[in-house]
């Protein structure tokens, strides 16, 4: 159960305590404390089966329930509607996959297809009250994703180990209005921009989540000495488009981009100890990690650009 939550906030300060504007009254300036109450049950269960084809190879399919714990937000905030208790979360999980180990483990792959079904899946957002657009936690109430996974490990020499992984992730929305604020971010406001307005984003995916994320890394280990080794690697990362928030225009979409990271060090025997020179994001790609729109701001939250560096570790034991 969510215990007895008091929310309130600061619209006005008075000697009767801090008060906020009761909107969810049909009274616009109607004033007073705001007291709610959310009491929720769940029970989270998992089944899955395993079957071994032998000893390199296994088949599984899992089902399970999982919940996110409904909330009421602790935000400054100045309409009762703000603070309006958010339902739990929920989401029911089908996955059926396969782990493979091939070639005396010179080769390991492994796979996996999903479906996600989420029933009020939370989500921060704005909401229309009489003072304007407000910063609130909403639920979506039907949602899904549908995705598959693919992991290749391969040692074809001594020393040398590639990984790669992709990852395909499908996500829709099944029934949802928003209320969606566009700021523009040049100014005088391009068309389309500055405007509050609800849209249904019914069919349209998550926000923060590309269809295609690929990632692969090659090291190369050789031996210096009887007591000292040294390595080489390098690092890719891809990530496709997405949106910072849902119902975001065009302008704050999140480009795809591609990053690479290289390394290089010594280390002593039984990695005791290990020093490394290190570059993330070598080519300085341009790349945004989130944004932001409100009636008056807007804009992208650009990524790392190229970082340098050297680091060391040592174990005592």
């Amino acid at each position: 159960d969510t215990p007895l939550i008091y929310a309130a906030s600061c619209a006005k300060c008075s000697d009767d305590g801090h008060v906020t504007y009761l909107d969810v009254t049909g009274a616009p300036g109607a004033q007073g404390n705001v007291l709610n109450k959310s009491t929720e049950d769940n029970v989270a269960w998992r089944a899955g089966l395993n079957f071994k084809l032998d000893q390199n190879a296994l088949v599984y399919a899992n089902i399970s329930r999982g919940y996110k714990g409904g909330d009421i937000p602790a935000i400054t905030a100045l309409v009762e509607s703000q603070l309006l208790p958010v339902r739990q979360e929920k989401v029911t999980a089908y996955e059926i996959g396969t782990k493979l180990r091939l070639f005396d483990g010179a080769m390991e792959i492994k796979g996996a297809l999903f479906h996600y079904n989420y029933v009020d899946k939370q989500l921060q957002t704005n909401i229309d009250t009489f003072l304007g657009h407000a910063e609130a936690t909403v639920n979506i109430p039907n949602s899904r994703v549908n995705g598959a996974e693919l992991e290749l490990t391969v040692r074809p020499v001594t020393g040398l180990t590639f990984h790669g992984g992709v990852g395909y992730t499908d996500t829709k929305i099944k029934e949802f209005t928003a209320f969606v604020v566009d700021s523009s971010p040049v100014w005088p406001p391009a068309p389309g921009f500055q405007q509050e307005r609800l849209l249904d984003v019914s069919g349209q995916p998550f926000n923060l989540a590309p269809k295609w994320q690929v990632n692969a890394d090659l090291q190369y280990e050789w031996e210096l000495s009887d007591t000292m080794g040294a390595f080489a690697g390098a690092s890719m990362s891809y990530s496709s488009n997405t949106t910072p928030f849902v119902g975001a225009a065009p302008a704050y979409d999140l480009k795809a981009h591609t990053l690479l990271d290289l390394r290089a060090g010594v280390s002593g025997e039984d990695d005791k100890w290990r020093v490394f020179i290190f570059g993330k994001n070598v080519t300085n790609t341009l790349y945004y990690v989130g944004g932001i729109a409100s009636f008056d701001d807007g804009g992208l939250y650009a990524g790392a650009p190229a970082t340098y560096g050297i680091t060391g570790s040592i174990q005592f034991r």
